[in-house]
């Protein structure tokens, strides 16, 4: 009983923080998504206070110009608490972050990744929306 007692006040300590953040101090803009007319779109739903979020926005500040003016690319805050980042987490099924969704010009997704990922892995999910 108490090794359950401590479990669940160390996951509140842990979460607590996050939520905080999320409530107080969270980017007003993060989850407008502007409109992309006939060029894919990579959503990255990330935390700014994620370890694992932070490696990926390197490997998006290498990528991303290769590819500017052929895909669009919105990162989301996705601890914010606004209806408009709500609706696209729940339309994504994001559960981790960061979560990245690849999705063609005519809407579908072509993939879906959790967690950081490599550059190479990266730009071959690109290359796939640019063969679209």
């Amino acid at each position: 009983m108490k090794q359950k007692i401590s479990l669940v006040i160390a996951t509140l300590i842990m979460i607590l923080p996050l939520a905080v953040y999320a409530i107080f101090k969270a980017p007003k803009d993060s989850a407008a998504l502007a409109a992309a007319k006939d060029v894919p779109v990579v959503m990255e739903f990330s935390s700014p206070m994620c370890s694992e979020c932070m490696k990926l926005k390197k490997t998006l500040e290498i990528v991303e110009p290769n590819y500017e003016g052929k895909i669009f690319f919105k990162k989301i805050n996705a601890v914010k608490m606004d209806k408009e980042t709500q609706k696209l987490v729940r339309k994504y099924n994001v559960v981790v972050v960061p979560t990245t969704v690849f999705i063609e010009k005519n809407g579908n997704v072509l993939a879906r990744t959790e967690g950081a990922i490599s550059q190479k892995t990266f730009e071959y999910y690109l290359d796939k929306l640019m063969e679209k």
